[in-house]
């Protein structure tokens, strides 16, 4: 059984040193083109950085466009101005303000 396992780690071994030689061989005959393509995604990196913004809004990242959710939230919005959070707040205490929390 041992002997199986090694043989098959032997025969990984033949074939990722005669890739990575064969990588070597095409990187040493052809550097210009390979620098160029490196600095090309390097470049290429850059610009999706550059453009690249945080969503911090988990109603955008979990909530699918076009959802009820995101329909009632935009007409709350819309009506009211806030988010989901201060409607829940302002309906658990609607009408009978008993607490100190809020001024309803």
């Amino acid at each position: 059984m041992m002997d199986a396992y090694l043989g098959a780690l032997r025969g990984l071994e033949e074939a990722m040193a005669t890739h990575f030689y064969t990588l070597g061989v095409f990187v040493a005959n052809n550097a210009r083109k390979v620098q160029a393509a490196t600095v090309f995604v390097m470049f290429l990196s850059m610009f999706g950085f550059a453009r690249f913004h945080f969503e911090d809004d988990p109603a955008k990242l979990w909530v699918i466009e076009g959802s009820r959710s995101t329909i009632e939230a935009a007409y709350y919005k819309q009506e009211y101005g806030g988010s989901g959070e201060d409607a829940a707040r302002a309906g658990a205490h609607a009408g009978h303000c008993w607490c100190s929390c809020c001024s309803c």
